[in-house]
């Protein structure tokens, strides 16, 4: 008998994620704010309808990307789990690169073994800046 593949735990039409869109007013701001301060390269712009969409990426971006869904109390709260969360190998240069090019940052704390920081970009948009349990500078 042939099982039912919408009941499966992973039904195959899903196949990655492409991308996480975030939606901006200053686009070329914001633009340098992934670029410099983080470290994205622009692989390609679209422009539409008015509209106008940059494509960045990273050179040494790890193959996977994860989707948080949550549903609590801290999800509202300015202190809770940003949308977007974002790789480092070392979360001390990431912060201090962003502090050098003059962006506001939260402070480096440990949590269960690894490190987060929370930024946010020209936009407002929270990012969380995570280095796992383990990694060397």
């Amino acid at each position: 008998a042939q099982s039912d593949p919408a009941a499966s735990p992973t039904p195959g039409f899903v196949t990655g994620i492409k991308a996480v869109g975030i939606h901006v007013q200053q686009i070329d701001r914001t633009l340098k704010f992934y670029t410099e301060g983080l470290g994205f390269i622009e692989k390609g712009r679209l422009e539409h309808d008015g509209s106008r969409e940059i494509f960045l990426s990273l050179p040494d971006a790890e193959p996977t990307a994860t989707i948080l869904i949550l549903q609590d109390a801290a999800s509202t709260d300015a202190e809770g789990p940003a949308p977007l969360v974002l790789s480092t190998r070392d979360i001390e240069k990431a912060v201090a690169r962003l502090q050098q090019l003059g962006y506001a940052t939260g402070e480096i704390r440990a949590m269960a073994g690894r490190k987060i920081a929370v930024v946010q970009d020209p936009e407002g948009t929270r990012i969380e800046l995570y280095e796992a349990a383990g990694r060397q500078p």
